[in-house]
């Protein structure tokens, strides 16, 4: 029996067929250019340089100013130091847990070593 030749795929655009190799090369270059950045059109698109440079229009002052009052910012302090004082705790609660998980797993363990019989009494 004859080697087979690769299973060939078509582009819309042109009817030249593609193997499977090829297609990965360009499935991989492309990948390559939008992860770089590169997003270019597929086609050329011919530019019209008859049409003139838009004017630029006048820069707009810009006045600057708070965008918060001194009100709102000391609201903020006082909502940041409740939030503060709410979680003040949390560090005795988690070492709390953590003893007694560690109390649990030493327990655990104790008693596995007390049912687990000896090596020499496995083999009998």
């Amino acid at each position: 029996m004859p080697p087979r030749e690769p299973r060939a795929l078509y582009m819309r655009s042109d009817k030249a067929p593609l193997i499977a190799t090829r297609l990965r090369q360009i499935v991989r270059t492309i990948t390559h250019q939008l992860l770089a950045g590169d997003f270019g059109a597929h086609r050329r698109i011919p530019v019209d340089d008859e049409e003139p440079d838009p004017e630029e229009p006048a820069p707009v002052p810009v006045e600057a100013r708070r965008v918060y009052t001194k009100i709102d910012a000391q609201r903020a302090w006082a909502r940041r130091r409740a939030d503060l004082q709410e979680i003040a705790g949390i560090d005795d609660v988690l070492a709390q847990i953590d003893a007694r998980a560690k109390e649990l797993e030493q327990r655990t363990c104790s008693v596995l070593a007390q049912n687990t019989p000896a090596p020499d009494q496995r083999n009998r």
